[in-house]
């Protein structure tokens, strides 16, 4: 299988990273000083093959991809397991960063031109 994309919390204690170890793609999380913890978190299908982007408190992460088929900004509580989709203000989202307010995203989109920045708020 293929395991790609790791993204380290900022605190260095939690990982996420995408691997296809169990057939799908999904996005995978552990703590770092434990391997046992290891869990998939939601199967995720990554756009442009992105890394995933944790809050400045670590307690979220933004991937873009696609699940259940469609295409889409996802915020993911890894120590949850939950997921949702956060509704992008744009069809295509490529790659997503929290700014450090939390209440603000910057999204690389993909809009049939050229990427282009969004703020999302």
């Amino acid at each position: 299988g293929r395991t790609m994309l790791p993204a380290v919390s900022p605190d260095g204690t939690q990982l996420v990273f995408l691997s296809d170890r169990d057939g799908r793609m999904g996005l995978w999380w552990a703590r770092v000083a434990r391997p046992e913890s290891l869990r998939l978190i939601a199967y995720i299908q990554p756009q442009g093959e992105r890394a995933p982007s944790w809050s400045a408190d670590g307690t979220r992460v933004l991937v873009t991809g696609t699940a259940d088929g469609k295409a889409g900004l996802f915020e993911v509580e890894p120590g949850s397991g939950r997921m949702h989709r956060l509704p992008a203000p744009v069809p295509v989202p490529i790659q997503a960063h929290y700014l450090p307010d939390a209440t603000r995203v910057l999204l690389i989109a993909d809009d049939a031109q050229s990427p282009s920045l969004v703020l999302y708020d």
